[in-house]
């Protein structure tokens, strides 16, 4: 379930991007990797953006722009 959140981490871990987008990631409390990809999160201190919604609007952008995640945990 989680293993796409796992593999986007380790992901921003190379690249350091700063932004990370969990949403449609299989993040819920009953996940038995939660506490896994908690942990690899305490990694990332170069984060400024981190995205756990599979939907979000980004008033950056001046009007609210809606953002939908990309990320498909079933294919995983």
């Amino acid at each position: 379930m989680s293993q796409l959140a796992l593999q986007l981490i380790e992901k921003e871990k190379k690249e350091k991007t700063g932004y990370l987008e969990l949403g449609r990631c299989g993040l819920t409390p009953d996940n038995p990797q939660l506490q896994k990809v908690w942990d690899t999160l305490g990694d990332l201190v170069h984060l400024e953006t981190l995205i756990f919604s599979n939907t979000w609007k980004d008033f950056r952008e001046g009007n609210g722009y809606i953002h939908k995640s990309q990320n498909d945990d079933r294919t995983k």
